[in-house]
């Protein structure tokens, strides 16, 4: 039984690092990315994590968003530029169901160990996360 649980223990370790690596492998490295010694927490963890995955995910999180625009009829292509960035902020802001959806599309590529930080300071880093995002949308229109 013993044989067992260790054989268990040591896939189980296996699968992790395996998973760990191959999540880190398909992020983009961000040379302006830069963090030392004196970037806060939060500001490592925009940039070694959010970032590179905001990223990765930028074509699927702009058809997302469009996908809401035509869902709820919204005439974005009408609007101004000012227009259409107090709708992008708005509706990442207020949209729960909108912003839930961004947030397990990020979330899903944290390695277990950055989902353990990211729980503590959850708060925090969904503003960031969000701003970002924000940023993203806005520059494609």
């Amino acid at each position: 039984m013993l044989q067992l649980f260790e054989q268990l223990l040591i896939r189980a370790v296996y699968l992790h690092r395996m998973r760990t690596e191959q999540l880190l492998g398909i992020r983009s490295k961000i040379d302006k990315a830069l963090v030392s010694d004196q970037t806060s927490f939060d500001e490592q963890f925009q940039n070694q994590t959010l970032r590179p995955i905001l990223k990765f995910q930028h074509h699927l999180l702009i058809i997302v968003f469009e996908n809401h625009i035509q869902k709820y009829k919204v005439p974005f292509a009408t609007f101004s530029k000012d227009k259409k960035t107090e709708y992008v902020e708005y509706t990442i802001q207020k949209d729960k169901r909108l912003r839930s959806l961004i947030k397990g599309l990020v979330v899903g590529l944290f390695t277990i160990e950055e989902y353990n930080a990211y729980a503590e300071r959850a708060t925090e880093l969904d503003k960031r996360m969000m701003t970002m995002l924000i940023q993203r949308i806005n520059s494609e229109y």
